[in-house]
């Protein structure tokens, strides 16, 4: 068979089904990682224009009116919209919630024809009712689509199976990534695609390739960034699932993209179907500083990802064509979502979310959290000032508390884990990379220097956690994955000859 090998659960209770101490483990991080967000911002509104509108639109039943025309005041019109599942599901949510009823929402009328009076309309009805943070503390709920896509991949059996629970649990909670999607900016949509994505994963592994057809396509409608991790599964798989995980992706898009195409009409399709994808920010990133012109530079960060992910499960299963491993696919999703931080433009710290949680899904598979996985996650927090903001002002929590207490924290144990790593001479390069970041990204600090000068490129920090995590990816892939089906390379072979050969020889050949 050419697909993932169907996994075998076992008698452990972390590995069943989940047990009363799991499920409470994970409520925990669920809980605690909400109030986190809502003590740092309560929560972060930025951004959030980008779907309020779709949101309220919907919630009130003005399916026509949810991507409605930019035209208006600078500060009634959004920059972008994004793709159409979540305001849909924040549109059902804010209808139960009642959210912004104290006032009369729009009439069709009020928001004039083809709806192009409906942002200014929609502005002033929000203003009056201030729903725009009820409305982001909304997307909180997207944490708990997250959790269940990191416990839809089992702990491997293992000794320590419980502390690997305990640890995953423990990176998700304290995931700057995660956290910034509702502390700094708020983006619930790239929360659910990485979540939605992932579910569609562990659904392929155990080969239920409608379900896996349906979480895919749902992550796409969330966030296109979701088409690297199908692109990877599709040509993964077998023929027989490859065609029914399509099918199912297709109808799944469908059903989310259909009613708001038709209700729309042709004036929002191309703020439907494009979203928020070819948004212009600050850039800063390799492929920005290339200085491409705009179409060009748009088209890289956009198609190369995609080109590259095609590329990489091509060379990979021309090697390796027999059955892949739930480790190893995971592996080369991690790797996919990967390459669109190669490619970007733009690098925002929520564009980690889906590495992030590949990188710890990848250690439950595997049955033990890596130091690389701990040191990769503590260095984001040292380089939070230009990782989050990647301009040249300070982040919206340089001056919280939580903040410094973490860095604190998180330096304690970068110190701890270097001194024991060259006591045991154990995982030394990760924790000494981190030690070194630290100590560097101390002495550059705004803190220290009482400045709003930022001295770190964003080009230089994504060459530090982008190869990093693709490494990390990379050497986590199932043991039988590393060595090919028909031997090795060629250039592994003329390595091994080149070992072989005898300089005082007769023949002077390589081998003999």
């Amino acid at each position: 068979m050419d697909g993932p090998r169907v996994e075998r659960r076992g008698p452990r209770a972390w590995r069943g089904h989940p047990s009363l101490e799991r499920t409470a483990l994970w409520s925990l991080v669920v809980v605690l990682m909400g109030a986190i967000a809502l003590v740092l911002t309560m929560p972060a509104t930025g951004d959030a224009a980008f779907f309020t509108s779709s949101v309220w639109a919907i919630a009130h039943g003005h399916l026509s009116c949810a991507y409605p025309p930019k035209v208006g005041p600078a500060f009634a019109v959004p920059m972008t919209y994004i793709a159409p599942l979540y305001p849909l599901l924040g549109g059902l949510l804010a209808g139960i919630a009642r959210v912004g009823s104290s006032v009369t929402f729009p009439s069709a009328a009020a928001m004039g024809p083809h709806c192009t009076g409906a942002l200014v309309a929609i502005y002033r009805w929000s203003q009056a009712t201030h729903a725009a943070v009820t409305t982001a503390r909304l997307g909180l709920v997207t944490l708990v689509p997250l959790v269940l896509a990191v416990v839809a991949h089992p702990v491997a059996a293992a000794p320590r199976a419980r502390r690997v629970e305990m640890g995953s649990a423990l990176l998700v909670l304290t995931s700057l990534p995660i956290l910034s999607a509702f502390s700094q900016y708020a983006h619930p949509q790239d929360v659910l695609a990485a979540a939605l994505a992932w579910l569609g994963v562990a659904a392929a592994i155990r080969q239920r390739w409608t379900a896996a057809g349906v979480a895919l396509g749902l992550a796409v409608a969330s966030n296109q960034v979701a088409l690297l991790a199908a692109i990877v599964v599709v040509l993964a798989i077998e023929v027989g699932g490859r065609r029914r995980l399509v099918a199912a992706a297709a109808a799944a898009v469908g059903v989310v993209y259909l009613p708001l195409l038709v209700a729309g009409g042709p004036h929002s399709w191309a703020a439907i179907l494009a979203g928020s994808g070819f948004n212009n920010s600050l850039g800063g990133t390799v492929v920005w500083e290339m200085g491409l012109p705009t179409l060009l530079k748009y088209a890289v960060s956009r198609g190369a990802a995609l080109v590259a992910a095609v590329a990489l499960v091509w060379w990979f299963r021309r090697r390796h064509p027999g059955p892949i491993e739930p480790a190893t696919m995971v592996a080369l999703v991690t790797i996919g979502f990967s390459l669109r931080l190669v490619f970007e433009a733009n690098l925002w710290g929520y564009y980690y979310i889906p590495v992030v949680l590949g990188l710890i899904i990848l250690d439950r598979r595997r049955g033990r959290i890596r130091a690389g996985t701990i040191a990769w996650s503590l260095v984001q927090l040292a380089l939070y000032d230009w990782l989050w903001i990647g301009s040249d002002r300070p982040s919206f929590l340089l001056e919280s508390w939580p903040l410094y207490l973490g860095q604190m924290v998180a330096a304690a144990v970068v110190a701890f884990g270097a001194l024991r790593a060259l006591r045991q001479r154990r995982d030394r390069a990760a924790w000494l990379t981190a030690l070194i970041i630290y100590g560097l990204a101390f002495v550059a600090s705004p803190h220290l220097w009482h400045t709003r000068v930022m001295f770190w490129p964003v080009w230089l920090v994504q060459l530090i956690l982008v190869p990093w995590a693709i490494g990390l990816a990379w050497s986590g892939r199932d043991p039988s994955s590393r060595v090919p089906a028909d031997g090795p390379s060629t250039v592994r072979r003329l390595v091994g000859h080149l070992a072989q050969w005898d300089p005082g020889s007769d023949r002077g050949t390589l081998g003999g």
